[in-house]
């Protein structure tokens, strides 16, 4: 788990301090025999910038950009799991 406070954004048109976010993950694994087993899951929480604010400007910013600058996470919510053998 982790906790992300405020920051300060520049050059956002939306916004001059970000909002606070967690971030929430878990991981598991068991062993049968030669094979491990694991699970992980990602941002629990689907905290994504782009609920709350646009990435793209209306216009291009003075220093020719056509997004604001990232201030939290995008990716929503994610999960993988897998299996390792051992030989």
């Amino acid at each position: 788990m982790y906790y992300t406070g405020e920051q300060r954004v520049e050059g956002n048109p939306y916004r001059s301090v970000s909002k606070a976010y967690l971030d929430v993950g878990i991981l598991g694994e068991i062993t049968i025999g030669p094979a491990s087993w694991f699970i992980n899951a990602e941002n629990i929480l689907n905290v994504r910038q782009t609920r709350e604010d646009s990435l793209l400007l209306q216009q291009r910013s003075a220093h020719g950009q056509w997004t604001t600058d990232i201030w939290s996470r995008n990716d929503g919510f994610i999960v993988n799991g897998g299996v390792r053998l051992r030989f």
